[in-house]
């Protein structure tokens, strides 16, 4: 419900949802932005755990539409909610994290950027399985992502540049992938 309030507080639209999720009964908001619905589930995208390296901060709820959200939420059928269409505030587009075809300039920008502000991971979204499966040959298979490392600035020194952790959602097309640094 903060989340709500905030977006109301902002002069937003907001809804607060409810239904199910990973078998269980769920709630997340519907805001509108520039007169378009999103879905924003903050609950799935703040991985609380056990293990400190599994709590980085995610956006895969983040200004999704209703189909994307309706992989694995429920709405509630007894309640009418506005169905989310747009694509433009998307987390993964806005921020141009998200590939229709192998991108070199987008994997190395992506990642810089997510180093460049303290960040030690940085995802990609995928618009098909097919771009997905292309993207890791070229990424991993083909090494294309030591050469981004490589080819960081400098002053990315404490960065091991041969040493990368990924993991991959196939439900939502997204690759995670987090760095390892020198110790």
């Amino acid at each position: 419900k903060l989340f709500q309030y905030l977006l109301a507080r902002s002069g937003m639209y907001a809804l607060y949802v409810t239904g199910d999720s990973r078998e269980e009964g769920h709630a997340w908001n519907i805001g509108q932005i520039d007169g378009d619905y999103y879905h924003f589930d903050l609950t799935w995208d703040d991985p609380v755990s056990e293990s400190e390296e599994a709590d980085m901060l995610r956006y895969d709820y983040f200004a999704v539409t209703t189909a994307e959200i309706e992989k694995d939420h429920q709405l509630d059928s007894l309640l009418a909610y506005p169905d989310c269409l747009a694509e433009t505030y998307h987390y993964y587009r806005y921020n141009n994290l998200f590939l229709e075809t192998y991108d070199y300039d987008c994997f190395y920008q992506g990642m810089q950027t997510a180093l460049a502000e303290g960040n030690t991971e940085v995802s990609f979204q995928f618009s098909s399985p097919e771009v997905s499966e292309q993207c890791q040959r070229i990424l991993f298979a083909e090494e294309a992502i030591f050469d981004m490392l490589a080819a960081l600035p400098s002053s990315f020194s404490s960065l091991d540049r041969e040493l990368i952790y990924s993991n991959f959602d196939q439900d939502k097309l997204i690759l995670s992938i987090t760095f390892a640094y020198l110790t």
